[in-house]
């Protein structure tokens, strides 16, 4: 599956918080039944915070992590959209999408099994470097930065499964506790105690994202 559904009216005005996911999200904005805004989010490195206002409806299509679109395609529906008020169906959100497969399962590695780089690139049958260059080429993020994020996604993930951090920590291959929570706080704002006792967040971590995508649609972004 190349990319899943989601939606969300406001009834009342709200700072949502946008957690790291991996995901790039094409976003339809509309208010009393017309587009005001079509929007391509891009790759976020720590936590971020939009308002959200009364009577805004969102329609979203999120796209797989690490899965690019037409760029030049997606600027010419961003543009029809605005005129007509086109509501996007699957098969135009579809026709935008170009998958290296072999990248897309290069990435589903870094963030799920918990290899090093080199390990992966070596599985993959070339060299780190070779590896960095093929995603630099495709504007991708550098291969470090899903391995760092899929492993603290994966970690959170477990907080609601385990209550002993150490555990978690080991299981999800960080050195000690102590470097999972530096991770922590730099891609989720908060140590993994605070995130334990914080069920909305760890919501928003259980959306289809990096390390746990599936083909469900979601309700809110």
């Amino acid at each position: 599956m190349l990319f899943s559904n989601w939606s969300f009216e406001v009834s009342m005005p709200i700072a949502a918080e946008i957690m790291p996911d991996g995901c790039r999200d094409l976003i339809i904005v509309s208010r009393n039944g017309r587009v005001e805004q079509v929007l391509f989010s891009d790759w976020d490195w720590q936590p971020r915070e939009v308002t959200l206002l009364p009577g805004q409806q969102f329609c979203g299509f999120r796209f797989r992590p690490g899965l690019l679109p037409d760029l030049a395609e997606l600027e010419a529906i961003r543009a029809c959209c605005l005129d007509k008020n086109e509501v996007l169906q699957d098969a135009r959100v579809s026709s935008l999408l170009l998958p290296d497969w072999e990248i897309l399962q290069i990435i589903d590695a870094l963030a799920l099994e918990g290899k090093s780089v080199k390990a992966v690139a070596a599985q993959a049958g070339v060299s780190e470097r070779t590896l960095q260059r093929r995603f630099a080429v495709k504007g991708l993020p550098a291969p470090e930065y899903w391995r760092q994020l899929g492993r603290a996604r994966r970690a959170a993930l477990a907080l609601t499964r385990c209550q002993s951090l150490s555990a978690i920590s080991a299981d999800s291959g960080y050195s000690d506790q102590a470097h999972m929570t530096r991770d922590f706080s730099r891609w989720f704002g908060m140590t993994p105690r605070r995130l334990q006792q914080a069920p909305d967040r760890l919501a928003l971590l259980a959306h289809s994202g990096l390390g746990n995508w599936t083909e469900e649609q979601i309700s809110t972004r």
